[in-house]
């Protein structure tokens, strides 16, 4: 498995580069970067996100963060595409 806090340290490099930053006033561009893991990481990349929220607010910067994992689950369920079994016989 990756180690999770290389992974975010060069996360933090990357975002935090001028030229990833750098947009233009009369560009539409808006700065993104996705991020996969590997899902038994869950727990610890959740605490990892928000240390690198955090940083990058520490060091000025304004960052959104998207789940594209949650938004797809929740696009599945309203299409009637996905159904979420109940786990405990209820």
């Amino acid at each position: 498995m990756e180690n999770l806090s290389e992974k975010f340290d060069r996360l933090f490099k990357r975002i935090s580069d001028k030229n990833f930053l750098n947009t233009n006033s009369n560009s539409a561009r808006t700065p993104f970067l996705i991020s996969p893991y590997n899902a038994k990481q869950e727990i610890e990349m959740l605490d990892s996100i928000e240390s690198l929220k955090n940083k990058l607010r520490n060091h000025k910067i304004e960052i959104s963060e998207i789940n594209l994992f949650n938004i797809c689950c929740k696009l599945l369920e309203k299409n009637n595409r996905m159904e979420f079994e109940k786990i405990g016989g209820g």
